[in-house]
């Protein structure tokens, strides 16, 4: 099995120099951002499993590896772009477009992984493969955007890490394996949290047309009861 990797680092900034905050909205921060993560990887149809590392100096640092399980060549392209939009994600305030500056980014990234790992292209199978890789991007971002589960996970983040007093920004960076900057680092100032949090958890119902669920647990009897079932494998 061929094994590709990125890094996520995820780094709380405390007042005074401290190195130590709440372990439950930590935990619950890190639960959200994951989620994020995963959430991604199955829009873009991948595999990833998510690896931690030890924690880091300097307020709190986290560092989380995407691994590529896909048997296929290429596999960077895959982890750098999951794991660039789960920043971009982080970044966007609620109800604001992905801009089109981290598309930029996205594609320069994307560039460099491929003169890098495509040596046997020529230049012209690397830009027609750029070229086809970024129409797919693009239409992947409009999912992204669009997605409930992944503006939710979000406001979970920030409400929960406005909890803790300690915290008075929060950065995102992806780095390789070696732990070498990929993009610039993104900084969220605790002001700003505010407009990373859904005003009201009440979000507009999505219509699917020919959608097949399949029922686990069906109401069989009068009363204030809900019917469960199975849609693409999620409850």
């Amino acid at each position: 099995m061929i094994r590709s990797a990125n890094i996520l680092e995820l780094h709380y900034w405390l007042d005074n120099d401290l190195h130590s905050m709440n372990a439950v909205v930590q935990n619950k921060c890190e639960a959200e951002l994951l989620s994020i993560v995963n959430e991604i990887a199955t829009i873009f149809e991948s595999e990833v499993v998510i690896e931690t590392e030890p924690l880091g100096e300097g307020g709190i640092r986290r560092w989380f590896k995407l691994v590529s399980k896909n048997e296929k060549k290429n596999l960077s392209i895959s982890v750098t772009v999951i794991s660039t939009f789960a920043v971009t994600v982080l970044f966007t305030p609620i109800a604001t477009a992905i801009s089109k500056s981290v598309e930029i980014m996205i594609e320069n990234v994307l560039e460099d992984d491929i003169q890098k790992e495509s040596k046997e292209l020529d230049n012209e199978e690397k830009k027609l493969k750029i070229e086809k890789l970024k129409l797919e991007i693009l239409e992947k971002k409009k999912q992204i955007e669009s997605s409930y589960k992944i503006q939710k996970r979000k406001s979970n983040f920030y409400e929960e890490l406005e909890k803790e007093k300690k915290v008075n920004k929060v950065s995102f960076l992806v780095e390789d394996e070696n732990k070498k900057p990929k993009l610039e680092e993104f900084h969220i100032v605790r002001n700003d949290f505010k407009n990373y949090i859904l005003v009201s958890d009440k979000l507009e119902p999505i219509t699917i047309e020919n959608a097949v669920i399949e029922i686990i647990t069906p109401v069989l009897k009068k009363g204030n009861y809900k019917w469960r079932g199975f849609y693409n494998d999620d409850v």
